[in-house]
């Protein structure tokens, strides 16, 4: 399920949420995510502050989260989720580590998708399928405001190939070390996106450009107030994040616009 557009009601919906049952791990990639139910009776790929791959990684991950709430781009429910005192030193031999007490980030599930990774080589499928050229021009907006790395995308087949933004682990220019950023005017700071070869409305676009508007000087306080005191997150780490995006406003405005012209339909 994609994000729930009501911000108020989406913070009230994932409020108290802990682990109820761990599922697995999971060896696909290197940060380990595992999978688990929650309180609310939904699944979660979640990832953990001591993760193997580092804690920028769940960091960035509810950064992104709220950047993608904000401008709503597609992506999937989350929630921060408490570990309960008898899942405390669960071990996961996928990546040598094991629970401690500080909440995990949770993406909620999607079964009927696989992920895709996408960049400059690959063209986005199922553009006109459930109304996805409503949601391409804000995911765009998403992945360049927050320099997107590694991009995956699933495709949800139960919901008429809906297009949704997963795993945002690296993005903030944090491929090879955490937090680099990168300026849009290097090549670091722009990422590598995936080729439009289809129409998509003028209006969208427009809807995309507006979509920023929500994005203020408040970014720092929903990040502070969002991510985990029990992190350990500087808080200038968090500003620095937050002025990172805004200040990529100008030129994602730029980079929407000429795809605009490039695929827009009247």
């Amino acid at each position: 399920m994609c994000n729930i557009i009501n911000l108020a009601q989406a913070r009230a919906d994932r409020s108290n949420l802990k682990i109820q049952i761990i599922r697995s791990g999971n060896n696909a990639g290197s940060s380990c995510p595992f999978l688990a139910t929650a309180t609310d009776g939904h699944e979660y790929w979640c990832k953990a502050i001591n993760n193997p791959q580092g804690r920028e990684v769940p960091v960035n991950e509810v950064a992104a989260a709220i950047v993608g709430d904000r401008i709503q781009s597609p992506i999937p429910r989350w929630a921060i989720l408490d570990v309960p005192d008898d899942l405390r030193g669960r071990y996961f031999e996928e990546g040598d580590y094991a629970l401690t007490g500080e909440p995990v980030f949770g993406s909620q599930v999607i079964h009927t998708s696989d992920v895709y990774s996408l960049d400059d080589k690959d063209v986005l499928a199922h553009i006109a399928d459930d109304s996805n050229y409503n949601r391409i021009p804000k995911l765009y907006a998403h992945w360049l405001l927050c320099n997107a790395e590694d991009i995956q995308v699933m495709y949800d087949y139960g919901n008429d190939h809906s297009i949704i933004s997963v795993d945002h682990g690296f993005w903030f220019g944090s491929h090879a070390r955490a937090w680099e950023f990168g300026s849009h005017t290097q090549p670091a700071g722009r990422p590598s996106l995936p080729a439009i070869q289809k129409e998509i409305p003028r209006d969208q676009w427009d809807l995309a450009i507006k979509s920023l508007e929500a994005l203020d000087d408040t970014l720092f306080d929903d990040f502070k107030k969002t991510i985990p005191e029990s992190w350990n997150v500087k808080k200038d780490i968090l500003k620095e994040i937050a002025s990172y995006v805004l200040e990529r406003k100008d030129y994602t405005i730029e980079q929407l616009q000429e795809r605009q012209r490039r695929t827009q339909r009247r």
